[in-house]
């Protein structure tokens, strides 16, 4: 009789070992269901991320394109008015110093500290 309480403690041990095998199954299959639905919900932001920044970058590229031909098609419309010629005297600036001559005004001399 003792034997066969034994065995049924054991057999009753054995099932409650089963069954919180079987909960812990069940949890761990919801968490990996919650991070697969995760990684996909990462991966589907991700890929529309990038989608936008592709629609961005040739939207970009596409208003470069017109602005780019709007302003050939404006040097191409300009008429030329009139040229003009126009001669300066140049003085060869000989002696100390410099090799380009600058008079006038606008003139702007900086004398170098090297010997």
């Amino acid at each position: 009789m003792e034997n066969l309480e034994k065995e049924r403690s054991a057999v009753k041990s054995a099932v409650e070992i089963a069954r919180l095998m079987g909960d812990q199954m069940k949890q761990h299959e919801r968490e990996n269901k919650r991070l697969w639905a995760a990684l996909v919900a990462s991966i589907v932001a991700l890929l529309i991320m990038a989608g936008v920044m592709v629609y961005g970058i040739i939207n970009a590229q596409h208003m470069m394109n017109d602005a780019v031909l709007n302003a050939l098609n404006t040097v191409t419309d300009m008429e030329v008015v009139s040229e003009t010629t126009t001669t300066v005297t140049q003085d060869s600036g000989e002696g100390e110093g410099n090799n380009v001559y600058q008079a006038g005004e606008s003139a702007d001399y900086y004398e170098s500290g090297a010997e």
